[in-house]
């Protein structure tokens, strides 16, 4: 049985090539497209792969940075209520500022309670809404000192929460090896 080769008659006198060297070139340019396939799906499945674990990763950091927000706004929310109860203890009481934050972060591996992870600012009077201290600068050992002017109604309290938020990728841990700080800020108006 002839082989029939696709290759159409208008393509002979085109060219004017001879029938027996087109064919030639036709089984040769078959036999060598075999291995083609797979060797293209060996080239691209390495960039696919990590465009699948590139789009996993940022899913899960958005999920933390969600999280993260979440927590800063339940935070300020009490703390606009309680502007002076907060917490250095580990896990902080939930009727606290820190407490609150916790709880809501408690889907985020490793957050602890610590000034580096959630932070509340205290903002003097409107308009210029200036620095009146933070909860880390106006204790005394475990007892709250904090200026009367900065709980007063109107005034603004500002709750930031961080955390750092480390990869599951291999390859991006190996660029980011102590990973990357992530921090959600929530101002809120004090009602007391």
């Amino acid at each position: 049985m002839e082989r029939r080769h696709v290759f159409p008659d208008i393509l002979f006198s085109t060219l004017a090539l001879p029938r027996p060297l087109v064919k030639k070139l036709g089984g040769l340019t078959r036999r060598d497209d075999r291995g083609g396939a797979i060797v293209e799906t060996a080239i691209i499945l390495p960039f696919l792969f990590m465009l699948l674990f590139g789009i996993i990763e940022f899913g899960v950091l958005y999920v933390h940075q969600i999280a993260l927000e979440n927590s800063a706004q339940t935070a300020a929310r009490y703390a606009v209520s309680f502007p002076t109860k907060w917490s250095d203890a580990e896990p902080a009481p939930v009727n606290s500022i820190q407490g609150q934050a916790e709880n809501e972060a408690k889907s985020l591996p490793g957050f602890v309670n610590s000034p580096q992870s959630i932070s509340v600012k205290y903002l003097g009077p409107s308009p210029s809404f200036s620095s009146c201290g933070t909860n880390n600068t106006y204790k005394t050992g475990n007892s709250p000192a904090i200026d009367s002017t900065c709980t007063q109604p109107g005034n603004m309290i500002q709750v930031t929460v961080g955390y750092t938020y480390t990869f599951l990728s291999p390859y991006l841990t190996a660029v980011y090896t102590n990973g990357i700080r992530i921090s959600a800020t929530a101002i809120m108006q004090e009602m007391n």
